[in-house]
């Protein structure tokens, strides 16, 4: 009994733990730029101006440095990393 109740409680440690690493854990890395222009879709989202697929032209009226292939890659990356750097799904 005694070695079953140590096994419970080392499962346990270990379940904890991975749950943890998981909230905790960014598995991209940003750059700065993708940081900021991320930071700017997620407002735009907000904001329900637009659908997401239809981000890019307000991604390059605001950062009219970027290309529209520079912009498209942006929303794409920011779409897919969207679940990871919102973990708590708002």
């Amino acid at each position: 009994m005694y070695v079953l109740q140590k096994m419970w409680y080392y499962a346990n440690k270990i379940l904890m733990c991975s749950l943890w690493w998981k909230d905790h854990i960014r598995l991209t890395e940003f750059t700065n730029q993708e940081v900021e222009v991320f930071e700017f879709l997620d407002d735009l989202r907000d904001s329900g101006v637009t659908n997401m697929f239809g981000a890019r032209p307000y991604i390059q009226e605001e950062y009219s440095e970027l290309s529209s292939s520079e912009a498209g890659d942006l929303l794409t990356k920011w779409m897919s990393t969207f679940e990871e750097r919102h973990p708590e799904g708002d």
